[in-house]
């Protein structure tokens, strides 16, 4: 199986956040809307978090770096680099072509990586 973990890496020197899966049990809708505040209040009060998801859209939506394991231990790990969409504005970043390609980017390193 192959999970996707990710960070927001502002470092706090003091804080870090861990969360698995904190919206997987919730609608589609409701998912997002908590994943805007969640992003509203991580910018501003930044912390380094790690998230755990098997949700590649949850991923590019609120990653800096998105880290692809395998589902081999001795295999390497995959860090993809997701600043472009982490940028954006929340509201633009699902219809934009820089989160399509990087869905398919992601969805390929899976696929390698089974």
């Amino acid at each position: 199986m192959v999970a996707i973990a990710f960070t927001a890496l502002y470092v706090s020197v003091t804080t870090f956040h861990y969360e698995y899966k904190p919206f997987s049990a919730l609608d589609a809708m409701t998912r997002e809307v908590l994943q805007k505040i969640f992003l509203d209040n991580w910018l501003a009060h930044p912390a380094t978090t790690l998230f755990v998801t098997h949700d590649v859209d949850e991923a590019i939506s609120l990653g800096q770096k998105i880290i692809v394991m395998p589902s081999n231990q001795k295999d390497a790990l995959e860090m993809i680099d997701n600043h472009t969409v982490f940028k954006m504005n929340h509201q633009d970043k699902r219809d934009s072509n820089e989160f399509f390609e990087q869905t398919k980017r992601i969805r390929r390193v899976m696929q390698e990586k089974w």
